[in-house]
């Protein structure tokens, strides 16, 4: 959670975050927008050329994490580009979410599935 705060100013003014969290936080949006941009091209791609081939294109998988626990024990969480969040699953289910809006609007198939943990 990143707290805003102005020492100087009335705390029920607004303020805007500190130059490091805004920062921080565009960089994160351009992370989500450029995974989410290479797995639609990645979907629309795959699609394109089972049309050519004349064959009925399979839906695209995307991941879904239920919970941190079942992140954590993925060997993806061991190799996220913002290791400084504890949370950087969400960000994972937002570039999900992302993709699907990308995917739903120009008609490509695709499946959400919710990740089975490794036991």
């Amino acid at each position: 959670m990143i707290k805003f705060s102005v020492n100087s100013e009335d705390p029920r003014a607004f303020a805007l975050p500190r130059k490091v969290a805004r920062l921080f936080l565009e960089d994160v949006a351009d992370i989500i927008e450029r995974k989410s941009t290479d797995l639609a091209a990645q979907a629309f791609e795959a699609t394109r050329r089972a049309q050519a081939d004349g064959r009925e294109p399979t839906p695209v998988l995307l991941t879904y994490w239920r919970t941190r626990e079942d992140w954590d024990k993925s060997p993806l969480s061991h190799s996220n580009e913002i290791p400084v969040i504890g949370n950087y699953w969400k960000i994972e289910n937002t570039i999900t979410r992302t993709t699907a809006l990308r995917l739903a609007k120009d008609d490509t198939p695709f499946s959400v599935v919710y990740a089975q943990p490794q036991t």
